[in-house]
């Protein structure tokens, strides 16, 4: 009777583990076979040790989360026939936590990610954490942006974004986008040294 009645109280967790997705796809196949009524294969999942469930249920748990940004500051200083990008992504101090875990390797895809958003424009990446701010700072070179002398082309950084340069506010010699980027806060800075003035990607100077 005893028997029974561990049986019963382990099949009925572990189908509820199953429903809820709890284990992987190999013991969940194992799982829906019982649940479907399978016979004998019924009763060796119930007599599993507790404490193999104990370990997937353990993994699955402290399966790892993806950082999350809660903020981003990007600015793009023109500079000749450069422009200097550099972008600062704050996070949790629990997020910021798990990145210094595995700082190498965070830094090499945070440069993979803005080699891939931004192609060949990219030159000299370089990735910097500061522990104390909790932040994240991207810097690099973008080339070829240059289209006239004084004259940028913005569709390198523009082309994934869901709006153009007339949503920036104008500064006289910046233009400053405040809004929601991918469900993150983020500001961004276009600053040249002169009085601008835009298209919809094009900047170049204003005449007087």
């Amino acid at each position: 009777m005893g028997l029974r009645r561990q049986s019963g109280n382990c099949q009925f967790i572990v189908e509820a583990m199953w429903k809820n997705g709890l284990f992987g796809p190999t013991l969940g196949a194992i799982a829906a076979k019982r649940i479907q009524g399978e016979g004998e294969m019924r009763e060796r999942l119930w007599c599993l040790p507790w404490i193999m469930v104990s370990l997937l249920l353990g993994a699955t748990v402290q399966a790892k989360s993806t950082p999350q940004r809660l903020k981003d500051t990007i600015e793009v200083r023109a500079q000749g026939d450069t422009l200097h990008y550099r972008e600062v992504s704050l996070y949790s101090k629990q997020d910021f936590a798990q990145i210094l875990k595995e700082k190498e390797g965070f830094k090499s895809t945070v440069i993979a990610s803005l080699k891939k958003r931004y192609g060949w424009y990219v030159s000299a990446p370089k990735v910097m954490l500061n522990e104390e701010e909790s932040t994240v700072t991207v810097q690099c070179l973008i080339n070829g942006a240059m289209y006239a002398p004084k004259s940028y082309d913005f569709h390198w950084l523009l082309k994934d974004l869901p709006f153009d340069l007339y949503q920036f506010k104008q500064q006289r010699k910046v233009l400053i986008y405040d809004g929601i980027v991918g469900g993150v806060p983020t500001i961004i800075k276009l600053q040249f040294p002169y009085e601008a003035a835009h298209c919809h990607e094009h900047v170049w100077p204003r005449w007087k």
